[in-house]
């Protein structure tokens, strides 16, 4: 048994037709990356106060929402270490602005984390994990199934499919 199958419609043009997704499923995706984008911002700029508190609790119901989705090829750790990251120093210390951070050393290493190592991870992806590197993580991938029933399903997927040409070095 299905659950919630008008939830499932209304993600789509005209389920099951046409798989295309809906204004609603489009919103909802724009709406995520501006959340993505916008409260960590927040974070950075502000010092402490409600918008803070806001910001930090509007991120961890983002990270659990990810998390409890369940994502195919989502390492589901960082979000939870996220979690504990947004707590410790937007909540805990969300009142000390960065501008009270004056040993040179602390400023290289911030520098070095956050700019050389995910450079680094980019050009030697086999020396440098890919959570520093922010590098889309694939790792699954191999491991996934594709299942179809007896009904021909996949006679029906290889007719509506448009396949690459092959290539060859002389062309």
């Amino acid at each position: 048994m299905e659950r919630f199958p008008w939830a499932k419609r209304r993600l789509y043009r005209g389920y099951p037709e046409d798989l295309r997704p809906s204004r609603q499923a489009a919103f909802a995706a724009h709406l995520g990356t501006a959340i993505e984008f916008s409260l960590p911002l927040v974070l950075l700029f502000s010092r402490g106060g409600t918008l803070c508190t806001i910001a930090v609790v509007g991120m961890i119901i983002f990270h659990v929402h990810i998390t409890s989705t369940f994502p195919l090829a989502v390492p589901l750790e960082w979000n939870l270490f996220m979690i504990f990251g947004l707590l410790f120093l937007f909540g805990h210390y969300g009142d000390v602005p960065f501008s009270t951070l004056e040993d040179p050393a602390a400023h290289r290493h911030r520098h070095r984390r956050s700019v050389i190592v995910p450079i680094a991870g980019n050009l030697r992806p086999a020396k440098v994990s890919f959570l520093p590197s922010m590098r889309y993580y694939a790792g699954n991938w191999a491991t996934s199934q594709w299942l179809f029933d007896k009904d021909g399903a996949e006679e029906k997927l290889d007719r509506g499919l448009v396949k690459p040409r092959a290539w060859s070095s002389s062309s």
